[in-house]
């Protein structure tokens, strides 16, 4: 009987450890380099970091059903990423060359602020 007990409290340590490590603030189901302009009137995640791969790296944003924009406020010497105007219920893409941070905001919703960096 005590090893039974033992058994079963030991499987439920080992699941529940499973499930705290599956664990994220992000959807495990989001590709790296995305970007979700919420209806909740946020990006997220606000900071994302991608990797230049054969010197491109792409970053999607997609819009819920509340239109946002993606206004740069600065970015690196070279960088010549376009803005998004106002979008919903759509996914854009942009790519970035240039090594570096890059700031936005969304033009509707100000407090909206959000980071790409490009390594």
């Amino acid at each position: 009987m005590l090893r039974a007990s033992a058994r079963t409290l030991a499987a439920g340590i080992f699941v529940a450890l499973l499930v705290a490590c599956g664990s994220s603030t992000t959807s495990p189901n989001t590709p790296p380099g995305t970007v979700t302009a919420e209806s909740s009137l946020k990006f997220s995640p606000s900071s994302v970091t991608v990797t230049r791969s054969g010197g491109t790296a792409t970053v999607t944003w997609v819009f819920q059903s509340v239109a946002h924009t993606v206004t740069w406020d600065t970015q690196p010497s070279g960088g010549a990423v376009a803005d998004i105007p106002a979008t919903s219920g759509a996914s854009v893409a942009r790519d970035f060359t240039v090594v570096g941070p890059y700031t936005y905001h969304c033009s509707i919703h100000p407090f909206m602020t959000g980071m790409v960096i490009v390594q």
